[in-house]
């Protein structure tokens, strides 16, 4: 066995070399109010509970990750225990400090529910409450991810928990308020943490950072630039103890160089902010190579797609913001310099743009996690950008695009329409055709009819009845019948001929039943008149209407097939016979 290693199980180390090799967030866990990031307001709830004396028996304490909830707990029972407080704060010499330093503090239990979740876990625990403190004035419980608790072990454990000892207080910590029982919430005073400020965990991280160096040689010091360590703490999303972790990552793989932005970029896989800028420009310049090529790079050094889209998401979002009037920069989790430049960038491009960018890029981050090809897909979502988020197309577009049906006016196309046969008549007039026997049948086609002297034929075709129907006809039958109105619409025109309509229902049965029913179809047909300037009657078309025409056709066709069989006209001939039906096998 290594020596090194024999040293470390047989020889203990000195205080300062032990503390050299804690991990950041455990080296530097605020122990006192002072020193205390970031949850002002619950530093406060405590401050006066201790000055006032104002101390409950149970405590629940939510919040994400991260932001101080078992700190706070070891803090607050360090007070409660302290035996030479004067204030507010522990004095951190007596005996009970110096054993809560040491670990070794008897009147301090500290559980993660995670592991110990179970019926008989909390029956151990409740047989530790009868037992009184040995050194301090209370017994403390700190139950860590209190909703990981099994119902079973909730409901032993509410007894307990609404009526313990006087010396006994539980203080209980939760990632997920939701998930602890209504019957627990109400035996508790509720202690919510928020997330830290990004400004708040950069002034932190340069706080360890001067911490580390008072400790380290010349050359072994961090040199780290601000604009990293606020990277960093955007990266932490709002957790201490994240940053701290992400901190000590980026030291170890500096290898004892300058950490630079571009260095943290490069190590926790961040993209650059120029790196979205140039990706949002090349859309609205409608430079696809150079937003491809951003692409390209971002997926063969294998940066993970899904990171730079919400990065892009982020960045929309601020300038967005920026753009709508929003100048705070601890609103926007930015630095004064980068809120410069993104004011800068904002200030190039419309509200709207930026608008519909964040919303094609939002619903593009839904959906890739979900397709199998993230590069193609996103690729696909950046040319159709391009091809329709333009900053001049934008500016050109209303807001929200109505359907096309709705934004056509479709009297003036038969206004159009109209003017056109006219002038053809007029041309007509002008340069009469002679007659000819070619010509004869035409021209008796458009002749008055003999039956309605005055009045010419038809002019109604299926194509021109659709031509309005949506418009003129739809709004005339609205003044008359809104019920008509809105079970007509489920129809399809169909067929017209000789001053029958057929309207197909064969999709909706039931609205056609309707149709058939009342005196819907005597007010369609009236609307018809008024709209078109002629009267029509109106077939409904239903499923089992069209299944026995669509029968009868069949036939209608295999007996003119079977007549014109010059074998069947043999045998009727032989026979002196007549076919009088067909049927289909």
């Amino acid at each position: 066995m290594p020596d090194s290693v024999k040293r470390d199980e047989t020889m203990p180390a000195d205080a300062g070399e032990s503390k050299t090799r804690e991990v950041f967030y455990r080296k530097y866990r605020f122990s006192s109010f002072s020193n205390m990031c970031g949850q002002q307001q619950v530093a406060s709830f405590f401050i006066n509970t201790i000055k006032y004396n104002k101390v409950s028996h149970a405590y629940l304490f939510s919040g994400p990750r991260g932001t101080g909830k078992t700190s706070m707990a070891r803090l607050f029972a360090k007070i409660l225990n302290c035996s030479d407080k004067t204030s507010y704060e522990p004095c951190g010499k007596c005996h009970n400090c110096l054993e809560f330093e040491r670990g070794s503090a008897v009147d301090i239990i500290e559980m993660d529910a995670a592991s110990n979740r179970k019926i008989d876990d909390i029956r151990s625990l409740r047989d530790d409450v009868a037992f009184m403190p040995i050194n301090g004035k209370y017994k403390i419980f700190i139950l860590d991810e209190a909703h990981m608790l099994t119902t079973e072990a909730a409901n032993a454990f509410l007894k307990t928990l609404e009526e313990p000892p006087p010396y006994v207080i539980f203080i209980l910590a939760t990632t997920e308020h939701h998930k602890i029982p209504a019957t627990i919430l109400s035996r508790c005073q509720l202690v919510k943490f928020a997330r830290i400020a990004a400004a708040d965990i950069v002034k932190r991280l340069e706080f360890v950072v001067n911490e580390e160096n008072a400790e380290r040689t010349e050359d072994q010091k961090i040199i780290c630039e601000r604009p990293a360590l606020f990277l960093i703490a955007k990266k932490a999303n709002g957790g201490m103890r994240d940053a701290l972790s992400l901190l000590e990552y980026v030291i170890a793989l500096s290898a004892g160089g300058k950490i630079t932005g571009e260095l943290v970029e490069q190590i926790l896989g961040i993209h650059s902010t120029g790196q979205i800028k140039n990706f949002v420009e090349s859309i609205f310049s409608k430079n696809a190579e150079a937003g491809l090529e951003i692409i390209n790079k971002i997926y063969e050094a294998g940066s993970e797609l899904l990171s730079f889209i919400e990065n892009l998401n982020s960045y929309l979002n601020t300038l967005t913001l920026i753009k709508i009037g929003v100048s705070g920069c601890s609103s926007l989790e930015c630095d004064e310099d980068d809120y410069s430049a993104l004011k800068e960038t904002a200030s190039r491009f419309e509200t709207q743009d930026l608008l519909a960018l964040l919303e094609a890029y939002s619903e593009c981050l839904s959906q890739i996690r979900f397709v199998p090809d993230q590069r193609s897909h996103l690729e696909y979502v950046y040319i159709k950008s391009i091809l329709g988020c333009g900053r001049e197309s934008l500016k050109a577009q209303p807001a929200v695009v109505q359907p096309a049906q709705a934004q056509i006016d479709y009297s003036i196309i038969e206004k159009m329409i109209s003017d056109k046969l006219a002038a053809l008549k007029l041309e007509h007039a002008k340069h009469p055709v002679q007659p000819s026997k070619m010509a004869e049948p035409h021209a008796a086609a458009i002749k008055p009819s003999a039956g309605a002297p005055g009045k010419g034929e038809s002019k109604l075709t299926l194509e021109r009845i659709k031509l309005i129907w949506n418009s003129s006809y739809l709004n005339c039958l609205k003044e008359l019948s809104i019920p008509t109105l809105a079970i007509i619409s489920s129809g399809t025109l169909s067929k017209y001929s000789d001053g029958l309509l057929e309207i197909d229902f064969t999709k909706n049965a039931f609205c056609g039943e309707r149709m058939n029913s009342g005196a819907h179809l005597k007010i369609a047909e009236q609307a018809f008149a008024q709209t078109y300037g002629e009267e029509v009657k109106l077939k409904i078309i239903l499923p089992a209407q069209e299944k026995a025409a669509r029968a009868e056709q069949r036939k209608k066709e295999i007996l003119e097939e079977k007549k014109n069989d010059p074998m069947v006209q043999k045998i009727l001939e032989v026979m002196g016979g007549e076919i009088i039906d067909v049927e289909e096998h």
